[in-house]
């Protein structure tokens, strides 16, 4: 660059002709090296990929790790795939796709493990695989994991399909989320994999995350999840809907929610997390607006109705979400609750949320309820008392 400058400048010549001369021929030389590359890119031997046998591996240690993660037990799968994926240069991406899609016997050695015993051990080396590609990042596996995931049944392996094609983030992914989300849908719309609640999880997390809660492809994911589901699925689903969002959805698990709660009673219920799913939807519910929902006063009674007669931690919880709605007021059933609250044989914790309900809802029932020494007594009054000097303010 030096001497071209020297001899532009002697010749008469701009001298920075001659640079931008020269960075023009080196950028063509790049673009050529790029197309080139792209011309080259290596792909998925599709020919081979179900005969992992019939794939030749001129290196010796490449070819005894290959043959290593076919064995029964696999030795080190994780580490033998991950020089796969750094050794085998091109050849990689046919190597681990074999491994992938291969359901067969394990060779040599194992050959006498029972299909009870090498199932847990290829799985062990299909999540292995699967990471491999998600670190690579390549998005010429992502046809090949869309369509196993169509197929597949393990849901360890499925829930690891799903996590690598959203890394991947192909087209129609949130499609098969939907499929696998929703169990009710009809073969061959349903996938497999939808049997079990953990990828049913994963799904729903993926479509939210994706789409949002509001979106009309989670009506019906959300709709299973909240309103169908049991257990820890339920759970999840309740607790991924953003405060405010889906009202419809919330009520109708609080409804449901209650009347399974009611029906078992003192004794526990056939879902073990359903006191807990109903805590978590009343903490989702917007009190509110709750009575500007065309479900408003369904909830409100079913509320009522549990501090009424229901077990400890239904009614208490009831009461709480009671006494938190605003302007809301016993009326006529503030009787009933007083009564539960006087009973001798009454659980002191429903005692107590029912006396504290009542007390800001109902003052005037509390001395019914309450003996008159009682601190809840003295504070009803003292409530009512200070109800009276608001309102002889006002009217003066």
């Amino acid at each position: 660059m030096r001497k071209a400058k020297h001899r532009a400048v002697r010749a008469g010549r701009p001298w920075f002709l001659g640079a931008i001369r020269q960075t023009a021929v080196m950028a063509r030389w790049l673009l050529l090296c790029l197309a080139t590359a792209l011309c080259g890119a290596a792909d998925i031997g599709w020919d081979v990929i179900d005969n992992p046998q019939a794939i030749r591996i001129r290196d010796a240690t490449l070819r005894t790790r290959w043959e290593r993660l076919f064995e029964a037990p696999p030795i080190w799968s994780a580490r033998q795939v991950a020089y796969l994926g750094r050794r085998a240069g091109d050849q990689a991406f046919t190597l681990l796709a074999s491994r992938l899609v291969y359901r067969g016997e394990p060779w040599g050695r194992g050959r006498s493990v029972n299909a009870r015993q090498w199932q847990p051990m290829n799985r062990e080396v299909k999540l292995a695989v699967l990471r491999e590609m998600r670190c690579s990042g390549e998005a010429v596996y992502a046809p090949l994991l869309a369509g196993l995931l169509q197929t597949e049944a393990d849901p360890k392996v499925a829930t690891d399909l799903l996590i690598s094609l959203w890394m991947l983030r192909p087209v129609g992914i949130e499609e098969l989320a939907q499929r696998l989300a929703d169990p009710r849908l009809v073969a061959p719309t349903r996938l497999p994999a939808a049997d079990h609640p953990t990828v049913r999880s994963t799904a729903l997390d993926l479509l939210l995350g994706l789409r949002g809660a509001d979106d009309q492809m989670l009506q019906g994911p959300l709709d299973w999840a909240c309103t169908r589901a049991s257990g820890g699925e339920r759970i999840h689903a309740l607790n991924s809907i953003p405060d405010g969002a889906r009202p419809e959805l919330v009520t109708m698990a609080v409804l449901r929610l209650a009347d399974e709660l009611r029906l078992a009673g003192d004794a526990r219920p056939a879902d073990p997390t359903a006191l807990e799913a109903w805590v978590l939807a009343l903490d989702r519910l917007n009190l509110e607006k709750l009575p500007e929902q065309r479900s408003g006063p369904a909830v409100m009674a079913a509320l009522l109705a549990a501090a009424i007669d229901g077990s400890r931690g239904l009614a208490v919880s009831a009461a709480a979400a009671l006494a938190s709605t605003p302007g809301w007021a016993p009326g006529a059933d503030g009787e009933k609750l007083a009564r539960r609250a006087a009973d001798p044989g009454c659980d002191p914790m429903i005692r107590h949320a029912v006396l504290g309900l009542l007390t800001r809802t109902a003052p005037q029932t509390v001395p019914t309820a309450a003996p008159p020494g009682d601190a809840w007594a003295r504070l009803a009054a003292h409530r009512e008392r200070l109800a009276k000097w608001e309102w002889e303010r006002f009217i003066r």
